[in-house]
This record gives structure tokens, C-alpha cells and sequence, in this order.
């Protein structure tokens, strides 16, 4: 009995490939909701599952369980951010988070421009930290927007 084909643990629904189909010319695959998945990928979302409880609007790390919030004061893998989150989970549901590119929530109060940094326990904050690690998250777009843009934490 063949198993079914999986693409990141969703189950593949439809597989069309034809005869007469051009050499080089795409292959149609539908995984699951595809335009569901589609406007994720285009977004930028990922998700994953939150190992322990994780605050939306925080900054991540991963884990070997999922996801946790992140800390600049702690350790080099709490302070090595892979996303934002865009919403909250308790420990072992699923997180929907952003890797790069624009965000909005009324809770982003920062100066336009103003580079972000990894706070304490995820927060998100323009004040650089002086001691652990310095990980920008990105810059601010004014009032109630950011720009995700990832570094590498840097150790003071």
C-alpha cells in the first residue's frame, strides 16, 4: 500500500500531470487550501508549534519543540530571532509568525525609522539593550507599522 505524498506534513490532494503537457511547462500540485498557503508564502508567514506560551507581537526563536519568545540576556539561541509573531499560542498549538517584510498592529507606537531591537521575553523595542546580545529585528514605518529585517545578535 503506497502512502500517501506529503509536502511539509499536509496531505497532497491533487497531483495533474499530462501527456500532452510542454516539456519545462509546470506541474499543477494542490496541497490542502492552496490559496490559503499561497497568500502565507506570499506574506511571508511560516508557522510552527509553540513551545510554551507564546505572546503575539513577539519576537521568536526556535526551538526542538516549535517556537518560544526570545531574550536578549539569556543565551546566543534565545537571542537568534527567526520571526515575529502575528498571533499567540499556549504550549504545543500552532504560532503564525512573519520572517521579513512589513507589519501592522496598533501596538507599534516607535519614530518612523527608528531601528527595532529583541527586548526582554520577545518584546519588541527601539532602545538598544547595553549587555547579552543586540539583535535588530528591523526598523520602524511609523506609527503602527515596522519593517522586519533579521540580524544576527551581536555579543556585548
Amino acid at each position: 500500500m503506497t502512502q500517501p505524498r506529503t509536502i511539509e506534513g499536509r496531505e497532497l490532494t491533487k497531483f495533474v500531470e499530462s501527456e500532452t503537457r510542454p516539456q519545462n511547462s509546470a506541474i499543477e500540485v494542490i496541497v490542502g487550501n492552496s490559496s490559503a498557503i499561497a497568500v502565507e508564502i506570499q506574506d511571508n508567514l511560516e508557522i510552527d508549534f509553540a513551545d510554551g506560551d507564546v505572546s503575539a507581537v513577539s519576537a521568536i526563536y526556535k526551538t526542538l519543540s516549535g517556537v518560544s519568545g526570545g531574550n536578549n540576556n539569556t543565551t546566543i539561541d534565545e537571542a537568534t530571532i527567526i520571526g515575529v509573531s502575528i498571533t499567540a499560542a499556549t504550549d504545543g498549538n500552532k504560532v503564525k509568525y512573519k520572517i521579513i517584510g512589513s507589519y501592522t498592529d496598533s501596538s507599534f507606537a516607535f519614530p518612523l525609522n527608528d531601528p527595532l531591537y529583541l527586548g526582554v521575553n520577545g518584546s519588541i523595542t527601539n532602545v538598544p539593550p547595553t549587555t547579552g546580545f543586540r539583535t535588530q529585528i528591523g526598523y520602524s514605518k511609523g506609527l503602527g507599522e515596522i519593517f522586519i529585517s533579521i540580524q544576527e545578535p551581536i555579543i556585548l
